[in-house]
């Protein structure tokens, strides 16, 4: 599975615009689908990232992108919950999160069950049944995306 996110920008006229700039990509391998005792699959999926890099993008080497080594530090984005590390730590470049490590923490069920927004077990609720998965394509995503962002602007 990848997880690739794409940067929606703003132009000239003040039009929010979606782009070909790839800012992230996550990819998850199953190396197995079971549920063990505890009803996980953790141990069975191995991640990988890779994330925009201003320095290779203008030097045009690997598409802009650098892989996220092991052991890598970076700022979260996902589990931050909106919370901005500048603003409410005393010292942010020491709270940075392993990157690669996290990833289990959150994602740890076994197959289709990892999906949260299948799932929706930490961040909806129980007793309404998973979303119809359906196929889409880049720009109908970025479409919503971009009416995500005009109906939560201030």
């Amino acid at each position: 599975m990848a997880l690739v996110r794409q940067l929606v920008l703003i132009d000239d006229h003040g039009r929010l615009t979606a782009t070909h700039l790839t800012e992230s990509v996550q990819i998850r391998v199953y190396r197995a689908i079971h549920f063990d005792l505890a009803g996980t699959g953790a141990h069975s999926q191995d991640f990988a990232e890779f994330s925009l890099s201003r320095k290779k993008l203008f030097s045009g080497q690997s598409g802009g992108l650098r892989a996220i080594a092991e052991g890598d530090r970076e700022f979260s984005v996902f589990h931050s919950h909106g919370i901005d590390a500048f603003e409410m730590m005393e010292n942010p470049e020491s709270d940075q999160g392993i990157e690669l490590q996290s990833c289990s923490s959150c994602h740890e069920a076994a197959g289709i069950h990892s999906f949260l927004s299948y799932s929706r077990e930490r961040f909806g609720p129980a007793d309404v049944p998973p979303p119809k998965l359906i196929g889409s394509t880049p720009a109908r995503e970025s479409s919503t995306q971009i009416q995500w962002i005009e109906r939560h602007s201030f």
